[in-house]
């Protein structure tokens, strides 16, 4: 209310009752922070509330954006096209012109109601049932017969969500490195098996100058993109692909001294949803591993060399196999590592 810009979020609901539904939202989120804001002046806070939207509203309106920017406009940008939208009735918020159902409301500040227990994002259910704020429905727009996306709360690949979500959450990590003007970022990657993309950011860089490769790994893991819920934030070198699993495990083994390499950073933006912290009511206080699995910057020119096998030198030295004086038929070899991207093939 007192800096006039619009919030588009994926939160969780539960029908109360024929014109009430809950409106649940994690702390530090947008979300709550308006509604906040409306209450501090004493009014209502306008919400509307869509079901049965285009996949790509929904893995946007799941990440975590700096105060002020649009989701509509980040959505837009990646479809190539503006977003269709119209005027609620009795909203002025503007709403996703092509979804199939829609609900606009007041939720006043005070008036609660009991909800839960929800499956979660982390493949547990979250928080106990507890008092949450009601959406008071005055207004409901629907197409007849509509087509309802929807998704499974559960571990990946089960809770299909979490690709979306580590794909749209990877980008939005490599803008805030960017913004930052952290220089030679190479990939990043939020995986999706470590709590649908929210656990694990993985970050390969080209190391550039002393302390750049523990710099990336305290801006990657508290940058907006990823400050919520991330509890390990992983480091690599260039010729690492970050997608590629073998390769980080492979990197933190070789690379990745723990007594000099793993720093903790603690009191850091969590969730009543992490099934780790007990009894509940003390989170959403988490704790975030930075793992530093990068070649020691001062011994870059001396570090050990890697033993590689590439389809190219692999078919060099079988097309002179009698010319080097090798006896019997060439081994035959099925797996490559393709080192100018970093995988293995």
């Amino acid at each position: 209310p007192d800096k006039g810009w619009m919030n588009l979020g994926t939160y969780r609901q539960m029908v109360q009752s024929k014109n009430e539904v809950g409106f649940y939202t994690s702390p530090g989120k947008d979300a709550l922070l308006h509604r906040e804001g409306w209450w501090q002046r004493g009014q209502p806070c306008e919400v509307a509330a869509a079901y049965g939207v285009d996949p790509l509203l929904y893995s946007v309106g799941s990440i975590t954006f700096p105060g002020g920017a649009s989701e509509y406009e980040f959505a837009g940008g990646l479809q190539g096209e503006p977003l269709e939208v119209v005027k609620g009735e009795v909203t002025d918020l503007p709403i996703p012109a092509r979804a199939e159902i829609v609900i606009e409301g007041l939720v006043y500040p005070g008036k609660l109601k009991d909800e839960g227990p929800f499956g979660e994002f982390t493949g547990y259910y979250g928080r106990p049932p507890a008092p949450t704020p009601v959406i008071d429905v005055k207004c409901v727009h629907y197409r007849n017969a509509p087509i309802l996306t929807n998704s499974v709360m559960a571990n990946y690949p089960a809770g299909e969500p979490g690709l979306f979500w580590a794909i749209a959450r990877s980008a939005r990590v490599w803008n805030d490195l960017d913004s930052l003007g952290v220089p030679g970022i190479k990939g990043v990657f939020t995986v999706p098996a470590a709590a649908s993309g929210r656990g694990m950011v993985i970050v390969s860089l080209e190391q550039r100058y002393a302390g750049h490769s523990s710099q990336v790994a305290a801006l990657a893991a508290q940058c907006t993109g990823a400050a919520f819920y991330t509890k390990w934030c992983i480091v690599v070198d260039e010729d690492i692909e970050p997608t590629d699993m073998n390769q980080v495990l492979w990197a933190m083994a070789t690379r990745c001294n723990p007594s000099d390499d793993i720093d903790i950073l603690r009191n850091t933006w969590s969730t009543y949803l992490d099934p780790t912290k007990n009894p509940p009511e003390e989170r959403p206080y988490g704790s975030k591993a930075l793992i530093n699995a990068c070649k020691e910057h001062k011994y870059l020119d001396v570090f050990a060399k890697r033993t590689s096998l590439s389809r190219d030198i692999y078919n060099r030295v079988r097309n002179r196999w009698n010319q080097l004086g090798l006896k019997g038929e060439p081994p035959q070899i099925q797996t490559f590592e393709q080192f100018d991207k970093g995988i293995t093939i």
